[in-house]
């Protein structure tokens, strides 16, 4: 009776448990974050206005593990930002992430994780990578300009900055005017070019 409960309940117990945390551990994983430096509204704009879409950085996601691994994407809220802090900062529009590719009418594949609804979890298989794409889907204000009129609103802001912001479990309406200096700081700049 002994051996019996030993065998059928007491090791696989541990076992669950064994595999449980050595799935937990992050041994073997690494996230390489690349951005775009330079944003140019020639290189993002398409017949005389800026595109529906544009990609400003991915994430390459490495698991040289034995096990699939998950990671979590954090909420990011692109602000135009100008240095000199003599305009306010404004969204520049919505970030997501996708695993697939940008058509050439500016649609993207099913594979989109919307970012500013709440954090995603993207799983990695075992030995395996992914890239995931961060896009800027630009604000409404921005989409029905043309090139110079873009340029005479929005010539004194001198970055994007991609604030990202930790998850909560209730809604969070975050805008970029309410965000201290620390944030802007801590964000990742893309500098804004006008030419």
């Amino acid at each position: 009776m002994n051996l019996r409960i030993i065998l059928g309940i007491i090791i696989p117990l541990v076992l669950i448990l064994a595999l449980g945390i050595v799935g937990s551990l992050s041994i073997g994983f690494s996230v390489n974050k690349s951005y775009e430096k330079i944003l140019d509204l020639e290189e993002v704009a398409s017949e005389g206005q800026i595109r529906n879409v544009v990609e400003i950085g991915q994430y390459r996601l490495v698991n040289d593990y034995f096990l699939p691994k998950r990671y979590s994407t954090e909420t990011i809220i692109p602000c135009l930002v100008d240095n000199e802090n003599i305009k306010q900062p404004i969204e520049a529009g919505n970030i997501e992430y996708s695993e697939g590719d940008i058509e050439p009418f500016d649609k993207v594949d099913i594979y989109n994780y919307r970012s500013n609804a709440k954090s995603r979890s993207i799983e990695v298989s075992a030995n395996g990578e992914k890239t995931i794409k961060l896009l800027l889907y630009p604000s409404y204000m921005f989409q029905y300009k043309n090139l110079s009129q873009l340029r005479d609103e929005f010539s004194e802001y001198d970055s994007l900055v991609l604030v990202e912001k930790k998850s909560s479990p209730y809604y969070q309406n975050e805008y970029c005017y309410g965000f201290a200096q620390a944030d802007f700081e801590k964000g990742v700049k893309i500098k804004l070019q006008f030419s």
